[in-house]
């Protein structure tokens, strides 16, 4: 078993994928998901969040610059 595997069923995201969540349990988590915005999740979200310090935009920044360099090419 992977080290990190006990992190699988974290979360809402983990909530809607555990085989032992009720179906209740699973729709509960699936509705929370929804309503979430995606927009702002990580080091990408991080950027572009209006409310993230100066400081912090540009640590995000250059994280995604460190993790990939290249990604501009990829558009």
């Amino acid at each position: 078993m992977p080290k990190n595997a006990h992190n699988v069923y974290h979360g809402f995201v983990g909530l809607a994928n555990n085989p032992q969540s009720s179906p209740q349990m699973k729709a509960y988590a699936e509705s929370q998901m929804a309503q979430t915005s995606n927009q702002f999740h990580g080091a990408h979200g991080s950027a572009h969040n209006p409310s993230t310090s100066a400081q912090g935009k540009a640590a995000a920044e250059s994280k995604m610059q460190a993790t990939q360099p290249d990604a501009w090419k990829n558009r």
